[in-house]
């Protein structure tokens, strides 16, 4: 049962990353913004590929999962997708000051 939960969460998470993505590049395409939407794509679909991953990573399906896929997806992924919503962001704000 509360597998089925977490299963239904995490379909409904991916569902709202994907359609975040397709939001922000719909405002990117239409308003001709700044490179800097991409940074803030590319990091959804990577926290919608965490997402994606998590029941193999976890074990919940399959067994295999070497010890620096855990790696990467707990410490590296994090890192990369806050780094980009940083750098994404920054560029933003530096076009509203102008």
């Amino acid at each position: 049962m509360a597998l089925d939960i977490k299963f239904s969460l995490a379909i409904i998470q991916v569902l709202i990353q994907f359609l975040v993505v397709y939001i922000v590049y719909a405002i990117y395409r239409e308003q001709k913004l700044d490179k800097a939407w991409l940074f803030i794509i590319i990091a959804f679909l990577i926290m919608a590929y965490r997402r994606i991953n998590m029941p193999f990573i976890s074990g919940v399906v399959g067994t295999y999962h070497p010890a620096y896929v855990e790696f990467i997806d707990t410490l590296i992924l994090p890192v990369i997708v806050s780094s980009l919503l940083l750098i994404g962001f920054l560029l933003i704000k530096k076009k509203f000051r102008k």
